[in-house]
């Protein structure tokens, strides 16, 4: 019976805390919960705080290959690479351009998609379920672009693919936009509206509802090292910090140090850190209603508790790397021209996204090895994708299989 399982969930950010309350939902009673850290001090802790309904592309196109170079050497894009991560990028890189044929993206955007059928309800059923309503707000995205040509791309490209994909998007012109946010500066030529996306006002205030919500269940927190997973068809026990741990099943969740968990298991992962960077500002002298991104840049503003957060950048470095400072300053001058004016800088903060060369969770067994499921790799779409990805991971624990529903995200793509 599944009720008798002893299951570990690794990780315990957003995905590892959606996943192990999903347990406890399905009827599951053993579930301990192990991080190195308290729950969702990690990169759950600074992410832009957006439930991204409106995601449905992947970032894998020959428009995008193309571009990336140009990218790469000008100082002012949101991307950048440190040198010493290249030989880390290599198998990323190749696998970027295999998801990039035609097939691949349409797959990857029907896969995409098919996440967002429940993702809002699945996130609804955890926020209500741990008394965390108070941290969510229903009031929409803003998303707006530099240019009137640049906007027009975006509706002729990724916009309107995601309009034909399900998402809901209002075009607005420049006075629109300026009535619906007058606290954003005169930088733009207009955008889209999404008014079905929603926003948190603190993602870290809502991983410890969570945690305590899983808590109060019976559930236990174990704070410790992962140093190895050990695993048989049937069961498995984790080496912490000098103590073996033995569970009948194990999920890894935890983003980019999986990757190393899943190698340990014979399952090599193309799965790199893409640090985000974010900045809290003086929300005093700031008036928004609702998260504001700026196409061109990818830069959020959302408004919180702490005051307003700009959360942009894609770096691709180590995770334990220092800051890279330059970026810090060009998220600065980004906000600064967004807002029409320099605001003050409360704290910064810089975190590994764990990023899939094509866009994709991962999902599913490790080959070979039953006792173990993967959840991780969900890249800027882990607030978004996690409420889904438990729900998905917990049913197929019950199951003692995984389930139909997960085969585009299976770990198996990558072998």
């Amino acid at each position: 019976m599944s009720e008798a399982l002893r299951v570990g969930v690794i990780g315990a950010g957003i995905v590892g805390l959606s996943t192990a309350l999903w347990l406890q939902r399905a009827g599951i009673r053993q579930v301990t919960l192990i991080d190195r850290a308290a729950p969702g001090s990690g990169t759950s802790f600074g992410n832009a705080g957006v439930f991204a309904e409106f995601s449905r592309v992947p970032y894998t196109s020959w428009k995008q290959l193309k571009q990336l170079p140009f990218a790469l050497r000008d100082k002012t894009s949101p991307i950048a690479v440190r040198r010493n991560y290249l030989p880390n990028l290599w198998r990323y890189a190749t696998e970027f351009a295999r998801a990039c044929t035609p097939s691949r993206f349409e797959a990857g955007c029907v896969a995409l998609t098919q996440l967002q059928q429940t993702a809002s309800d699945d996130t609804y059923t955890l926020v209500t379920m741990t008394g965390a309503t108070s941290l969510v707000r229903d009031d929409g995205v803003l998303s707006l672009s530099s240019s009137a040509e640049g906007l027009e791309r975006a509706l002729a490209g990724h916009i309107g693919l995601r309009e034909r994909l399900g998402a809901h998007a209002m075009r607005l012109n420049a006075a629109d936009a300026a009535a619906m946010e007058p606290g954003i500066g005169p930088f733009h030529a207009g955008g889209v509206y999404y008014p079905d996306a929603r926003f948190t006002l603190d993602p870290h205030a809502l991983c410890v509802h969570y945690a305590e919500h899983f808590v109060s269940q019976g559930g236990q927190f174990l704070q410790a090292q992962i140093h190895t997973i050990n695993a048989s068809r049937d069961s498995c026990s984790l080496m912490a910090d000098g103590r073996s741990h033995a569970f009948d099943h194990v999920i890894v969740c935890a983003g980019v140090e999986g990757a190393r968990l899943s190698a340990g298991l014979g399952c090599r992962l193309p799965l790199v850190s893409e640090r985000g960077y974010h900045l809290m500002l003086d929300g005093a002298t700031v008036q928004l209603n609702r998260p504001v991104a700026w196409l061109e840049k990818s830069v959020y503003l959302t408004p919180m508790r702490g005051g307003i957060r700009a959360a942009g950048i894609a770096e691709f470095a180590s995770p334990d790397e220092p800051p890279n400072e330059d970026l810090y300053t060009l998220l600065e001058n980004d906000v600064a021209t967004m807002l029409g004016k320099r605001v003050k800088v409360l704290s910064k903060w810089i975190g590994a996204r764990p990023s899939t060369p094509d866009s994709l969770p991962i999902m599913g067994r490790v080959p070979g090895q039953p006792a173990v499921t993967l959840a991780l790799g969900h890249g800027h779409l882990g607030l978004t994708f996690a409420a889904v990805t438990g729900r998905m991971v917990a049913e197929s624990v019950v199951a003692g299989r995984d389930t139909v529903e997960m085969r585009p995200f299976t770990p198996a793509r990558f072998s």
